[in-house]
């Protein structure tokens, strides 16, 4: 019996315009009143998953968030934080190190600030960042941050996909580098992804494998399929997710979601 759902925002329970279906939210409220725990899990940064939690009634004690890709766990209105992983100063400068030398822009999360050198208008204006109101610093300033949630790489898809593969070789296993989206390479503490996180909130709940389920499309959602018996991807997801799925349904844009609540869980089509 699943207790517990574990699904990812953008493309997932988000359709392309960032917005939730009617279908998904009735779904998602119908498994909430249940007693089934809604675990948002996204690389977005607590402030920015808030939003979504407020819509679907789920900031409170009774459900879950996994934030910063893994970094962050906390309960839906952040009054208990589970865990909290960060990168400190010398990982900053490793990472920075890294990404300067391909030449590629990038942004870096701190708490709720995300802080920039530089990105191109192209990200600037994506839907995931719509209302962001990125913080300039110089290079160096950067490169003086005590901590770091995370790090992203925000350029072109042509230019990830060309140095995706020397990034995380030179990385050398100190670091979780993942892809979140085609045009975002991210960077994290190695004990930092969704797998992990949800690993560590099923034992904090003291569930079982067998009663979790994790939906999603993209390469940073794979680590949670190694964790949830229930493995559900969207029909958008990449190969490698659906591949490696128990159930794939429908895509972001027909409430993917909401069809795998109704079919896996609730049996009500």
């Amino acid at each position: 019996m699943i207790k517990l759902i574990a699904v990812d925002l953008d493309d997932t329970l988000l359709n392309k315009n960032k917005e939730i279906s009617k279908e998904n939210k009735i779904a998602v409220n119908k498994a909430n009143n249940q007693n089934i725990k809604i675990v948002i899990a996204s690389g977005r940064p607590y402030f920015r998953v808030l939003p979504i939690l407020e819509e679907l009634n789920l900031n409170n004690d009774n459900n879950y968030v996994i934030s910063y890709n893994g970094a962050y766990i906390s309960n839906g209105n952040n009054t208990k934080i589970i865990k909290r992983s960060v990168l400190n100063n010398q990982d900053i400068n490793n990472i920075v190190d890294e990404i300067t030398q391909h030449n590629l822009t990038f942004t870096v999360y701190v708490n709720d600030d995300i802080y920039t050198a530089g990105i191109p208008t192209f990200i600037k204006d994506k839907l995931v960042f719509k209302d962001i109101d990125f913080k300039p610093l110089t290079m160096e300033e950067i490169r003086k941050l005590d901590f770091a949630n995370k790090i992203i790489i925000a350029d072109e898809e042509e230019k990830i996909r060309k140095y995706v593969d020397v990034i995380k070789h030179n990385i050398n296993g100190k670091y979780n580098v993942l892809k979140s989206a085609t045009d975002f390479l991210e960077f994290l503490t190695i004990d930092s992804n969704k797998g992990i996180a949800l690993k560590q909130l099923i034992e904090y709940l003291h569930l079982t494998k067998e009663e979790v389920m994790a939906i999603g499309d993209e390469e940073n959602d794979m680590p949670m399929f190694e964790i949830a018996s229930t493995k559900v991807a969207m029909a958008n997801a990449n190969n490698a997710l659906k591949q490696k799925a128990t159930f794939v349904t429908k895509d972001q844009e027909h409430s993917g979601v909401a069809y795998a609540i109704y079919n896996l869980i609730l049996n009500d089509n």
